[in-house]
């Protein structure tokens, strides 16, 4: 008999802490009308007589109406909802600097819920963004999944979410993805991030030798370095958002 297994998710996976600015609506799209076939024969061409509804065809809208509204519930079950710990929060499940490697994270609750599905319905890959990193992070399953997830298969994690997003952030940044900070504010908010992070190193030999690699991409964000959840992005599924803070 399998051991019963409870996975914990996020009720809503809606909720936006940090974000200031509500992203405007998209405007429809619509299309240019037809060019007018001024032709002989075209002008000569009977209007079209507007349609009467019998009972019939109203029966038949009505029936269309409610496979909509089927359809339209149908596609709010195939929502996908985060893991509890990942959910954006003021007051985080997980405490974790994402500078720092994933092994110094804190866990308010027993750290095997690490290894549960960081969604719902469970994914084989999701992307992750953040507005000061231009650079998209790709979660993929960890090479060596748990036995819980044997039941689910290659699946992402909470663990591998946590273990990307650092992965992502460590390789140093080239000479033209610094030169291209929008602003003189972004290039010296990066270098005083690059001094603390390096001044944080014990040994005065590991402190130069960190400083000697350079700026590295998590310096773009800052002091805001501590790990609050991840927001639903506006554009498409299985993208989200990244939410730190000082």
């Amino acid at each position: 008999m399998r051991p019963n297994r409870q996975v914990h998710f996020s009720s809503t996976n809606t909720l936006y802490t940090f974000v200031t600015q509500t992203p405007e609506a998209t405007p429809l799209l619509t299309g240019k009308r037809p060019l007018v076939n001024d032709s002989p024969k075209a002008a000569k061409a009977p209007r079209e007589k507007p349609r009467v509804y019998a009972a019939k065809d109203n029966h038949d809208f009505q029936r269309h109406s409610r496979r909509l509204s089927l359809d339209s519930q149908l596609d709010q079950r195939r929502s996908t909802f985060l893991h509890f710990l990942l959910a954006p929060s003021t007051d985080p499940h997980i405490i974790y600097d994402v500078s720092l490697p994933p092994e110094t994270l804190a866990c308010r609750y027993p750290s095997s819920l690490l290894a549960e599905p960081a969604t719902s319905p469970a994914v084989p890959v999701l992307v992750i963004e953040s507005p000061n990193c231009p650079w998209p992070i790709t979660v993929v399953p960890s090479s060596s999944p748990s036995p819980l997830l044997l039941a689910y298969g290659a699946v992402v994690t909470v663990w591998d979410v946590l273990s990307a997003i650092h992965d992502a952030l460590r390789p140093p940044v080239t000479l033209e993805e610094y030169h291209a900070l929008p602003s003189l504010e972004a290039t010296q908010r990066v270098n005083l991030a690059y001094s603390k992070r390096c001044k944080r190193i014990q040994g005065l030999e590991a402190r130069m030798e960190e400083g000697l690699r350079g700026v590295r991409r998590v310096d773009f964000l800052g002091d805001a370095t501590r790990f609050m959840g991840l927001a639903t992005h506006t554009s498409a599924g299985h993208v989200w958002k990244l939410v730190v803070s000082a």
